[in-house]
């Protein structure tokens, strides 16, 4: 990712030695999704890019949808979701709840097959104890 501005405009009032200014990112994995997909991060997102003279510029991005290429009729590919959650949003973001759902679904099933098979195995298999030879 490559940033160009320009600390002359006036957003940057009283900045120091004022002009164009490129910074880039290090990390060539920003934003990575499947292909045919596009990225979409309704939470903050935010990158470090690095100026020639070492200078660390921080970009604060929110609500980004993004997909570089593939894209068809001016409208966004499925959408890959970054891992963030967010709070307080006017708009809540529904999370998918399936595969936990899945996964406690299949641990209960399971351990009602183990309560079940140790039971049989018990009423089956157990030895009987005759406890009135014991006196």
């Amino acid at each position: 990712m490559e940033l160009t501005y320009d600390t002359a405009e006036p957003l940057f009032d009283g900045a120091v030695n004022a002009g164009k200014k490129t910074a880039r990112s290090k990390d060539i994995t920003l934003f990575e999704t499947p292909l045919k997909n596009s990225y979409f991060c309704p939470g903050q997102e935010i990158v470090l890019l690095y100026a020639v003279n070492k200078q660390v510029v921080t970009v604060r991005i929110r609500d980004l949808q993004l997909q570089p290429f593939e894209i068809e009729n001016g409208q966004f590919s499925p959408t890959q979701r970054c891992s963030k959650v967010v709070i307080d949003e006017e708009t809540p973001y529904v999370q998918d709840e399936t595969v936990p759902f899945a996964v406690g679904c299949t641990l209960a099933l399971i351990t009602l097959i183990i309560l079940l098979g140790f039971s049989i195995h018990r009423a089956y298999h157990a030895a009987k104890v005759d406890y009135n030879s014991m006196e």
